[in-house]
């Protein structure tokens, strides 16, 4: 996909906004205030954002609506790490590049919410391209057209008081790399890397990364079944020293698990493997 070069967010699904954002405060994130969505979206979120222009997503349904259907039923088993959000600059052509590989769900959908800026409200408004969940290994991803970065990367948002600078990785696992690989080689050409056990994407500012389970507690430490999901958020760290503090302050259980590698357990996260890395 030519109109698609980087990450630009990682989606966490929770039932409850104000327990996630509590969380997450816990963790040593700033999160923002709370954005409701346009009426037919039919959800809420706030987010964790980074000066590397990346960020992650915490998102609640508050109305039942078809666009919410899949969160809703994914929310059945538990809050999670979800989706996947990848850059561009024009939604409707990613959706046309989409179609020439069939992997096209829709057209561009357009949607927005207000943010309480300095100056007054603000619209954050947004296009989105969907990805075929089938040509993907079931996993939700899109790529997202800012309109206006400018009201998301609010200031005063963007330095997180445990160090994190940015989304470095996300991972998911997965029973057969050979289908995941087929899959993503499909859209993303020859930026995929195949491996014994493994299967990354390498985009410009992060990669992502599908592991079979064995690979999955090799190179994670944590154990996980054969269902494909999405497991560990990765994220770039200023200090691991700072990133340690923080969690150790707020009584967040962690495991140390290299040399500039912090791990917190879903648990303790959403649904989601934080991990720190040192960069």
């Amino acid at each position: 996909m030519l109109t698609i070069k980087d990450l630009d967010h990682a989606l966490i699904l929770v039932r409850d906004l104000n327990d996630a954002d509590v969380a997450m405060r816990r963790l040593g994130f700033k999160p923002t205030p709370r954005g409701v969505h346009s009426v037919h979206m039919g959800t809420a979120n706030s987010t964790v954002m980074f000066g590397d222009m990346t960020y992650f997503e915490l998102l609640g349904v508050l109305d039942p609506t078809p666009a919410n259907y899949d969160m809703r039923e994914t929310l059945e088993r538990g809050d999670s790490l979800f989706g996947i959000a990848l850059k561009t600059d024009d939604a409707r052509a990613t959706v046309k590049e989409l179609a020439e590989v069939s992997a096209a769900d829709g057209e561009a959908v357009n949607f927005s919410r207000p943010v309480d800026m300095p100056a007054g409200l603000e619209e954050a408004a947004f296009s989105i391209a969907n990805v075929a969940a089938a040509r993907v290994l079931g996993i939700k991803m899109f790529a997202c057209q800012h309109h206006t970065p400018d009201v998301v990367w609010r200031p005063g948002y963007s330095d997180q008081p445990n160090g994190a600078t940015g989304v470095n990785a996300v991972v998911g696992s997965v029973p057969d790399t050979d289908e995941a690989g087929r899959q993503m080689t499909a859209l993303f050409g020859d930026r995929v890397v195949c491996e014994e056990g493994s299967v990354t994407v390498k985009l410009n500012n992060a990669s992502l990364s599908f592991l079979t389970p064995a690979k999955m507690h090799e190179a994670h430490g944590i154990y996980v079944d054969d269902e494909t999901a999405l497991r560990v958020l990765s994220l770039k760290t200023r200090s691991i020293d700072v990133t340690r503090k923080t969690l150790r302050e707020n009584h967040v259980e962690f495991t140390d698990r290299a040399r500039g590698v912090v791990t917190v357990p879903a648990k303790s996260a959403c649904g989601a493997v934080i991990e720190f890395v040192a960069q």
